[in-house]
């Protein structure tokens, strides 16, 4: 993919290359804005004469300069997005480490009454299960 873009951009700066030399004359020949108000002869203004080339490199660059300037809020806005995401991973991934690192609970029981009443529950059931058992081997 490297090699890719780097033979586009070759042929891409010999396309240009050609065609400034093709046009050097039109890109050499010396032209002059004006601004006319119409208002009176004092509301007129000419630029100095100045190649077209000149022009055209005058142009491009504030082009450059406005669309910089359009996405400079959203660069901004995305900086400051980034910023924020990151805290917050920075945080969860802090509890994730506290909850890794906290020991294990003990389950314990309450009293021994209800220590006591569990181990008869599952003594009786138990019972009634073997008795269960004990029915369906005699049918």
């Amino acid at each position: 993919m490297n090699y890719f873009k780097a033979g586009l951009v070759g042929v891409l700066g010999a396309v240009c290359i050609m065609v400034l030399f093709q046009n050097a004359e039109f890109l050499k020949a010396p032209y002059s804005l004006g601004v006319d108000f119409k208002l009176s002869d004092a509301w007129v203004y000419h630029t100095p004469e100045l190649p077209n080339g000149l022009f055209l490199l005058i142009a491009a660059f504030i082009g450059l300069l406005v669309g910089y300037g359009i996405t400079i809020p959203g660069w901004l806005r995305n900086k400051k997005a980034l910023r924020k995401n990151n805290d917050q991973i920075k945080a969860l991934l802090s509890q994730v480490t506290e909850l890794k690192n906290r020991p294990a609970p003990k389950f314990t029981l309450d009293s021994e009454e209800e220590a006591g009443r569990i181990e008869e529950a599952t003594s009786s059931e138990n019972m009634l299960e073997d008795k269960d058992a004990r029915e369906t081997v005699t049918q």
